[in-house]
């Protein structure tokens, strides 16, 4: 299991009433960050999801969604915002994703070439969120553990994928805390 999966059912369990999140929408606590990510990735994967696009603003609602495909063990493909269009359907194309959500469903609906499903909305943490399933061409299976492919911007060239494991990232999470002597009143 995730070592941030596992700390994170810790302080539900633990401190669930103690802050984990805060936004301009409100404040959630650990016991619901824990069932809020938890049931999205339930959700998520009820619907078929294996690749999933984020286009988001930072807030909870990001971390939730994020939280969600850690959890479910669906890669997540974080989408810039200053992204064109074109630059965002390529990334879209080459990581294979087969759902889109987005805090803005007309951007979202813009970048389905091809057969998509209807979008479904979703509320989360005071968001709303359109929820795109597509088929993808034909993608290679991605190596074992891969969490997450972030794009580089482009500026040579198209946007160039790379492949990041979750446990990969939790190692540099872990370092962080080594490195501030960061603890959980943080």
């Amino acid at each position: 299991m995730s070592r941030v999966v596992a700390a994170l059912r810790h302080r539900a369990t633990h401190r669930p009433a103690a802050v984990a999140l805060i936004d301009e929408h409100g404040v959630l606590d650990y016991a619901a960050v824990a069932a809020e990510s938890a049931a999205l990735g339930h959700w998520l994967r009820r619907g078929g999801t294996e690749r999933a696009a984020l286009l988001a603003d930072n807030s909870m609602a990001w971390a939730l969604w994020d939280l969600a495909a850690l959890q479910a063990g669906i890669t997540l493909v974080p989408l810039p915002g200053f992204f064109t269009d074109e630059q965002l359907r390529h990334v879209v194309e080459d990581a294979g994703v087969d759902t889109l959500i987005g805090d803005d469903a007309s951007r979202i609906e813009r970048l389905v070439e091809g057969p998509a499903r209807r979008p479904r909305n979703k509320r989360v943490a005071g968001r709303d969120f359109s929820v795109l399933r597509r088929v993808p061409v034909a993608t290679e299976p991605l190596p074992a553990g891969i969490a997450k492919i972030t794009y580089t911007s482009g500026t040579t060239g198209a946007p160039k994928g790379v492949l990041l494991r979750g446990e990969t990232l939790e190692q540099v999470a872990v370092s962080l805390v080594d490195a501030t002597r960061a603890h959980g009143g943080d």
